[in-house]
């Protein structure tokens, strides 16, 4: 089965509406999975969830952002412009979006797909909104029950290997774990500027890294003073 991920779009509606034209032209067949962050930073949360439903996606979960909107983690917020870009968002919001969010309270999801175990989670197994899932968080136990690990939150891509212990000798005594973070489709933090999504395939393992070109002067333009310049500006260097 394949899947294509859309990961931190951040309500840049324009970068959301290239990924899923692109994803329509090459790769209908993959099934949608949204991993959170889908509002906050960005001018239009609300038109963003709107476009969300249209997408039928198969799986949406929330990321740190959505948590965030109930005002219970601005602590665990880096800066003060990301406190007030969460406030702003909380103010923007109307009640049909508010009620989106709160349906999918939850930031992870695992499922057997024809006989191989995923784990959908915005951050990681011990911090599942706010974990950023480095190379020694991948090399705990824990996850060798997967063969896939799907992430977001940190807005920069990865495909990983891991192998750990195991008693299966036809596999030499070694279990493997696919870690996948698609990047971000509507803030990467690259060095990119490109709206950007993946597409995996359970079967193949094959993984697909999609790198596409949006009109980023259009979403900018979306913005108003309320917010801080930095959100409207980053989108032109992809940090």
């Amino acid at each position: 089965m394949k899947f294509a991920v859309f990961s931190d779009i951040h309500a840049n509606l324009t970068a959301l509406q290239a990924c899923y034209k692109h994803y329509l032209q090459v790769n209908t067949e993959a099934k949608i999975v949204v991993l959170g962050d889908y509002i906050d930073y960005g001018a239009r949360p609300n038109e963003t969830i709107a476009f969300i439903k249209d997408m039928s996606p198969y799986l949406i979960i929330n990321g740190n952002h959505e948590k965030g909107l109930s005002g219970s983690e601005d602590v665990r917020f880096s800066l003060q412009r990301v406190v007030a870009a969460s406030k702003l968002t909380r103010r923007l919001l109307n009640e049909d979006s508010l009620d989106f969010v709160k349906k999918h309270n939850y930031a992870k999801y695992e499922k057997v797909c024809e006989g191989r175990s995923i784990l959908f989670v915005h951050g990681d197994l011990y911090d599942e909104y706010w974990g950023r899932m480095p190379l020694h968080e991948m090399e705990r136990s824990a996850y060798s029950k997967y063969d896939f690990v799907i992430s977001g939150h940190t807005h920069i891509p990865h495909f990983v290997e891991m192998f750990y212990p195991n008693d299966d000798v036809t596999r030499r005594n070694k279990m493997k774990t696919c870690f996948i973070n698609s990047g971000s489709v509507g803030q990467p933090r690259n060095h990119c500027k490109y709206a950007q999504y993946a597409v995996f395939d359970t079967e193949t393992e094959e993984v697909h890294f999609f790198k596409v070109d949006y009109d980023i002067t259009l979403e900018q333009s979306f913005f108003t003073d309320e917010f801080d310049v930095f959100y409207k500006e980053r989108l032109s260097f992809g940090v």
